[in-house]
């Protein structure tokens, strides 16, 4: 969730200086860090913890080291500090003690952590009589009750997932960061789905948390459109500035009071008219933007790069970071992934594979873990096997990352949905619960 400072009252005076905030960080080592959420039951899996077990388990991971925060209800989310790209071993290693604790916690406190994306028979009444009272949850929950479909609240309250940060030195390297990581949209939600195929003890048969977060319109998920007008990064800046400014507002700030509007057609744009363009509401505008690649404050007030698609699971946090670390980051291996990208017919240009983009991507959401879909001129099957025998052995040899990416693009794993979604209620109920 993404965090609104509480007193960033201050006007914006200049849309012009709102734009250099997204042209880099200038530094030429880039930062990695990842953010892991994880479902908390009882021990039977199937009622979320009550806030104050979450509060107490985290109390318990910060004495130990670790930076944690409650999410809407359930959900504990482990953080890792930035670390430089070129030590993924030791982002690696942060993620695998980070779960190790939360799992030993759980497992002393008698519940468990869900291995799952999605808990598949929790209803959404029963997660609202645990969410967490805090302001900026709270403020979500009211908006989206008030503006959005049903199932946006879903989103909130009945999904967890991992995200993976890094951030770009200036907008060339921001334009090549984001078609890579574009064209690997599809991998990430096959090779991380994790949902069980049900929702609220319904089946679905489609990728469960990119389905639900199509009832935030489809301006503001997925692939943005507006790609379609980017050929370098400075007009990726300029129409993405453009596209934050008229986001419709699910609720702002005026002062210390919380306004929520009766209807969509609230902006940025049009708080200005009221004087209400704030450091705090345009925060609170990007906020509301929620595109598979999301661009989020960073605390000197530039911006990094969000990866949203990876369901949340023990060890996804881990093996993504170190797949986007390889693939997106790292320019030795990341120019052999740009050249294996033209192989199956991409150009390295936004706007001329925005379509490309959005076709891979719906292949992936239709059949979650299915890595025989068609991806490009080829399949998703062919792409694994070359990331595997053309960049893999790149890596330094005999590494965690190394291990961690063989086992993750082994032609035999099976995604965690597609063991799920063929279980029985019984046996899937046991199965995802973790410790068992």
């Amino acid at each position: 969730m993404t965090t609104v400072h509480a007193h960033a009252s201050q006007r914006i005076q200049n849309i012009d200086d709102l734009r250099v905030r997204f042209e880099g960080s200038g530094h030429h080592a880039g930062h990695i860090g990842g953010e892991a959420e994880f479902i908390i039951c009882d021990e039977k899996g199937e009622r979320y913890a009550a806030p104050t077990t979450i509060a107490q388990m985290m109390d318990l991971l910060k004495k130990s080291g670790h930076s944690a925060q409650a999410e809407a209800c359930g959900v504990i989310e482990l953080n890792t500090p930035p670390f430089p790209t070129q030590n993924i071993e030791a982002f690696c290693k942060a993620c695998d003690d980070a779960e190790h604790d939360l799992i030993k916690i759980c497992k002393e406190r008698g519940h468990v952590i869900l291995n799952t994306s999605v808990p598949p028979f929790i209803e959404l009444q029963d997660a609202e009589k645990q969410i967490i009272l805090r302001d900026r949850i709270l403020d979500m929950v009211e908006s989206v009750k008030n503006l959005l479909p049903h199932d946006a609240l879903r989103v909130g309250l009945l999904t967890a997932s991992s995200q993976i940060s890094i951030d770009y030195k200036d907008t060339d390297d921001l334009y090549r960061k984001l078609h890579r990581g574009y064209a690997l949209s599809p991998l990430l939600i096959s090779l991380f789905a994790s949902d069980t195929g049900r929702i609220e003890g319904k089946h679905h048969p489609h990728h469960i948390r990119s389905t639900l977060y199509k009832s935030y319109g489809i301006r503001e998920n997925g692939v943005p459109l507006y790609l379609g007008h980017c050929r370098d990064g400075e007009e990726f800046v300029s129409r993405h500035v453009n596209h934050v400014l008229n986001t419709a507002m699910l609720y702002y700030y005026d002062g210390e009071k919380v306004i929520y509007p009766s209807s969509l057609s609230e902006t940025f744009n049009r708080l200005s008219e009221k004087g209400l363009d704030t450091e705090r509401n345009i925060e609170a505008a990007e906020s509301f933007v929620y595109h598979d690649i999301k661009l989020k404050p960073l605390p000197d007030g530039k911006r990094r790069l969000e990866f949203r698609l990876v369901d949340g699971s023990i060890g996804h946090t881990k093996a993504a970071g170190a797949l986007i670390s390889t693939l997106v980051c790292n320019e030795e291996t990341a120019q052999i992934f740009d050249h294996l990208l033209e192989t199956y017919g991409f150009t390295g240009s936004l706007d001329k594979d925005l379509l490309l983009f959005v076709r891979n991507r719906n292949y992936a959401v239709r059949s979650p873990g299915d890595i025989n879909i068609p991806f490009g001129n080829g399949t998703l099957r062919e792409l694994l096997s070359d990331i595997r025998h053309k960049i893999l052995p790149l890596l330094p040899r005999d590494t965690l990352a190394q291990e961690t990416l063989y086992d993750l693009c082994d032609d035999g794993r099976v995604p965690l949905t597609i063991r799920y979604r063929g279980m029985p209620d019984d046996q899937l109920r046991q199965v995802i619960r973790q410790p068992q």
